[in-house]
């Protein structure tokens, strides 16, 4: 497995933007032509094979990645140009717009290949989550390996910004926007995270973040129709 592909650990817990992204495409029709972009581990293309949904397709930006996504996906690339099917029912940009430096170019670009009433999935990091606020109100902006300020990131995104960006592509519409919860999974041992009772505060948290997405959501989980 590559570097890269280490980096981002699959989130399949209560809150997360794995989770949501699962229940999103379980409502995808077997015959649905889906396209991963930035597909990384290929957790997504497991998950739609386990579904039964089979005509994939993958793009990852690191060549080992896509080796890799090749025993998955019906074709895996390192360049959309280079993928065969020009329209596609779905498409995932799971935690992708914040990697590029015109996110609503691409954005525009890849709506083209979308079907008629198509759906685009999207998760996007939110810079006005309460840890980055407290962070200014303490003098402090740095840069992490990963998280909310990877140094990956080009571009941050508020709720007002992701709503602006998709609005101004004018055949595009919001049909659910939702929030994650911060993966505090990755740094607390098993023997708690399995507890009933830590299931039930999960939930409660992702209760608040819902209520509260601007300051509580961890990231900004987006479903998008094609109109």
């Amino acid at each position: 497995m590559s570097e890269i592909s280490k980096k981002y650990q699959r989130k399949l817990f209560i809150g997360s933007s794995h989770t949501w992204a699962f229940a999103q495409i379980a409502k995808a029709d077997k015959d649905a032509r889906v396209l991963d972009f930035g597909a990384g581990t290929g957790v997504m293309g497991e998950k739609l094979r386990e579904l039964g949904v089979s005509d994939i397709y993958a793009v990852d930006i690191d060549d080992k990645a896509c080796q890799n996504l090749k025993k998955t996906y019906k074709q895996a690339c390192t360049e959309l140009t280079d993928i065969k099917q020009e329209e596609f029912d779905l498409i995932l940009l799971l935690d992708i717009l914040e990697h590029l430096t015109h996110p609503e170019d691409f954005l525009e670009k890849i709506s083209k290949k979308l079907s008629p009433n198509g759906t685009i999935l999207i998760s996007l990091p939110n810079i006005a989550h309460w840890s980055i606020r407290f962070s200014l109100f303490l003098g402090f902006f740095e840069y992490t390996e990963r998280g909310l300020l990877d140094r990956t990131h080009y571009n941050h995104f508020n709720r007002r910004r992701v709503k602006r960006m998709i609005a101004s592509i004018s055949d595009l519409k919001i049909e659910e926007m939702r929030a994650s919860t911060s993966p505090v999974e990755f740094v607390l041992p098993d023997f708690i995270c399995d507890t009933k009772p830590f299931q039930y505060f999960s939930k409660f948290r992702l209760t608040l973040a819902n209520i509260f997405p601007g300051l509580l959501g961890y990231q900004h989980l987006i479903r998008i129709k094609k109109q």
